[in-house]
Order: structure tokens, then C-alpha cells, then sequence
């Protein structure tokens, strides 16, 4: 397909009328979502004990300032199981109270690095599976009640470890959200921007909190994207946190997704900023890992749909073909990315490449990324001539 054909199959995708079911985007906030009013946090106090954070000791040995920024690790490389039952296999453990074996799972998905099929730190899914209940969308106060209340037995367990300090801390950003709830900003009840308020200086008082720890945490930054998302934080403080992040942890994938998210319109960026950030990105880290971030960010435009509408347009067709290659070289590939990679090839009208995702995906659909009539839209199409 010539470029001028992609480009106008992308700018068609207004017409197509997706309906995503569920778009899990690996945030705290989720999709559908608006700006949210500053509540003029103190970041120039936060910020300094960013610094300090990343002047501290790093979680592994193999993290020093010769390895170059996004060059993943030998053994984050061994990629053998899946998203689903690894996440599954944690909320056991929290929900047997197991904090020994939680403590076990942590430390060797923080200082092992290992992903999952489809390149996602462990570590970043462990904090997931953690800190917000199994059913988020139907938790009810006794559920995130119960959920804070093995929490904080944890971090009594073991007051010495970052991982329940952490994990509360995230749980308050994703308790905050439920309050707030998914729709536009001038939908929210005062009631709701309220608790939002709250909870997340608790999340903040809980990561201040963690910062004092002697062991140090990757996902420690990630929570503190996830704050300053939620506080509108300027754009030069939200660069400063990520480049602070990236700098203690060149591999971790979910500081990039982060930043990239923060840049939407719909938060805090301008059109066409979170596709020049991808670029950036893929340059500066160069290579496969390049590749493999700009596959990512672009993944997690279309995460939104109105977001996809206006912006996937502008995300190089051909680049990300290309990330979408180095992750299958680099981690395998996940139902859920090559659901994610089928669905662009559609949008995009590359029926080699849908065809060829097709055959890697099957009939396993994953609603995160396209409803059934347009599943069987595409394979109708794809098996035409």
C-alpha cells in the first residue's frame, strides 16, 4: 500500500465507528477521561525528593550509566509466560494473605527484570494485580475496604520493604479514580472531586513514605506519573519526573507509556506532541527497543477512541510495523498486542499484515481492543481478494 493510501485508510477511521468494549491502557486513569482541575500540589517539594530518590541506591546491580537508555537487560528477555495468569497467580497470593511469597514475587520481578510475553515488566503487573480489586468496575467501599485492610497488615509484615507502601499508595490513585469516575471532567459531582482530592494526597503521603525506605523501587516513579497526572502538573515538572524515571530505569516500558499518556489533548498536551515524543523516543533509544517503545505508544493512542480518530493518522504506519517485528523478536507476542497490532492493520488497510496477525491470533479475541462485529468484520475482510 502506497503512503498516501495508508494515510487516508487512517483518516477513514472516523467513519469505521470502532466500539472498544474494555481498553485496558495500563494507567490509573482510564479511558474516556478529561482534564481534571490542578489542585496546586506542592511539586517543587516533590520533585526534590524525586532527586533524592534518584540519587539513592538502584534496585539491581545491572542498572549503572553505561547501559544505554532502553537497552533491555539479558533477562528481561525471558519472556515465557503469559499477562493473565501471571496476575491471576499474585491476587492468590493477596488474597491468601501470603505476604512471604508476595515479598518473593516482588523482589525477583524487581531485580530480575523478567517480562511477560509481549515485553510488560512483571513488576509493573504485580503492582497492578495488587492494588485495585479483581472486579474495579463493580468494587464497592467493603471491597477497597477489605483490599487496604490486607494492605496495611502487609506493611506492618514487612516495614521495611517499599512493595506494600507502594502498592497502598497506588491503591489510593486507584481509589481516587473510582470516585471520580470515567466521564469528562464537567460531569464530576462535587462530591466526587472531593474524594478524588483526598485520596490522592493519601497516595502522596503513602509515596513520600516509601521514599525513606532503603530499598527503591522502579514503580515507585510510576505512581508518582499517575499523581501528577491526576494534579496537573506543568509540563516541564511532568518531563523532570520522566526523565528522572528513565534515568534510574532506562528498561522500564511503563515511564514511557506514562508521559505519553500525559501529552494526550485530553490532559495535558497540544495535537501531535505525544506522536513527536514516540519519535524522540524511538531515536534516542535507537534499535529494536526504539521500535518496540514507538509500537507501544502507539498502542496506547488507541486506547481512546477519540484519540484514534485524530491522532493514529499521524503515528507512521510503517513504524510501527516495525516495533511490532522487534517485539516479536525480542518478547513473543501477547493476545492482547497481537489483538492490539490486528486491529491497527485494519484501521490501516494492510491486509498482508492483518492476515498475518489473524493467523498468529486465531479466533482469541480480546475485547480490550475490538468488539466481535469488527473482529469478524476484519477477518471477513482479510479473507477476501
Amino acid at each position: 500500500m502506497s503512503a498516501s493510501n495508508s494515510t487516508r485508510y487512517w483518516r477513514s477511521y472516523r467513519e469505521l465507528r470502532f466500539v472498544l468494549a474494555i481498553c485496558v491502557c495500563f494507567s490509573a486513569a482510564s479511558c474516556g477521561q478529561s482534564q481534571v482541575p490542578p489542585h496546586n500540589p506542592d511539586t517543587h517539594r516533590l520533585l526534590e525528593i524525586v532527586g533524592e530518590y534518584s540519587h539513592s541506591s538502584k534496585p539491581s546491580a545491572d542498572v549503572s550509566p553505561k547501559r544505554r537508555l532502553g537497552q533491555a537487560s539479558t533477562s528481561s528477555r525471558n519472556t515465557t509466560q503469559e499477562e493473565g495468569p501471571y496476575q491471576r497467580q499474585i491476587r492468590a497470593l493477596f488474597e491468601q494473605g501470603n505476604f512471604n511469597e508476595l515479598e518473593k514475587e516482588a523482589q525477583d520481578a524487581r531485580h530480575g527484570k523478567a517480562r511477560v510475553v509481549g515485553g510488560t515488566w512483571k513488576l509493573f503487573l504485580f503492582y497492578d494485580a495488587v492494588s485495585k480489586p479483581a472486579t474495579e468496575d463493580e468494587a464497592t467501599e467493603g471491597d477497597w475496604s477489605a483490599r487496604f485492610s490486607v494492605l496495611q497488615k502487609w506493611a506492618s509484615t514487612y516495614p521495611e520493604s517499599p512493595t506494600p507502601s507502594i502498592a497502598i499508595a497506588e491503591t489510593y490513585v486507584n481509589y481516587a479514580w473510582a470516585a471520580r469516575g470515567a466521564d469528562y471532567a464537567d460531569t464530576v459531582a462535587e462530591r466526587g472531586w472531593k474524594l478524588f482530592g483526598e485520596r490522592i494526597e493519601l497516595a502522596k503521603s503513602h509515596l513520600v513514605e516509601a521514599a525513606r525506605l532503603k530499598t527503591k523501587c522502579p514503580h515507585w516513579y510510576r505512581v508518582m506519573q499517575a499523581i501528577a497526572l491526576a494534579e496537573g502538573w506543568t509540563r516541564p515538572q511532568a518531563r523532570e519526573l520522566f526523565d528522572r524515571a528513565v534515568a534510574f530505569e532506562p528498561d522500564y516500558l511503563q515511564f514511557y507509556r506514562e508521559y505519553a499518556y500525559f501529552l494526550f489533548p485530553k490532559w495535558y498536551g497540544n495535537e501531535g506532541d505525544t506522536e513527536q515524543f514516540a519519535e524522540e523516543v524511538a531515536k534516542q533509544v535507537g534499535g529494536q527497543q526504539g521500535d518496540f517503545i514507538y509500537f507501544e505508544i502507539a498502542s496506547y493512542l488507541m486506547c481512546s477512541v477519540d484519540l484514534a480518530e485524530s491522532h493514529m493518522p499521524d503515528m507512521s504506519w510503517a513504524k510501527i510495523k516495525s516495533g511490532y517485528e522487534a517485539m516479536k523478536q525480542l518478547y513473543g507476542v501477547s493476545d492482547l498486542k497481537g489483538n492490539r497490532f490486528a486491529f491497527m492493520a485494519f484501521v490501516a488497510r494492510d491486509k498482508v499484515a492483518l492476515k498475518d496477525a489473524l493467523t498468529l491470533i486465531g479466533d482469541r479475541r480480546d475485547p480490550r481492543a475490538w468488539n466481535s462485529a469488527e473482529f469478524e468484520r476484519a477477518k471477513v475482510w482479510a479473507s477476501g481478494q
